[in-house]
């Protein structure tokens, strides 16, 4: 959870001008959460890939050097894993969009 957070922590305050100008035009803080939300889960499921990949390139390569290393990967588990980086990416859009949602719009146009 801390990964991701600080993952979608960083980006989203990077993008923070360009939340502040949607709340200038009149979007709804709900939606903000939402694109923080989707931002979030569109992170965690690429991290679920390359992770997933990962593994079974790992699994194969000591599976290789080491004749006897047994690895076990199952749908349930992968599906279990899936589920629970997406619940990870959920709560961890919270706080960044806590955040974007006090944007006050007219900050973002001084400068």
């Amino acid at each position: 959870v801390t990964v991701i957070g600080l993952t979608i922590f960083t980006a989203t305050l990077e993008k923070s001008k360009e939340y502040g100008v949607l709340k200038a035009i009149g979007i709804s803080n709900s939606q903000l959460y939402i694109i923080v939300l989707q931002q979030s889960m569109l992170t965690s499921f690429i991290g679920y890939i390359v992770g997933v990949l990962a593994g079974f390139g790992f699994a194969r390569i000591a599976g290789e050097l080491v004749p006897g290393f047994v690895v076990h990967i199952t749908a349930a588990n992968l599906a279990i894993f899936l589920t629970a980086t997406l619940a990870m990416g959920a709560v961890a859009s919270l706080l960044p969009a806590r955040r974007i949602t006090r944007i006050d719009p007219a900050e973002v146009f001084k400068a």
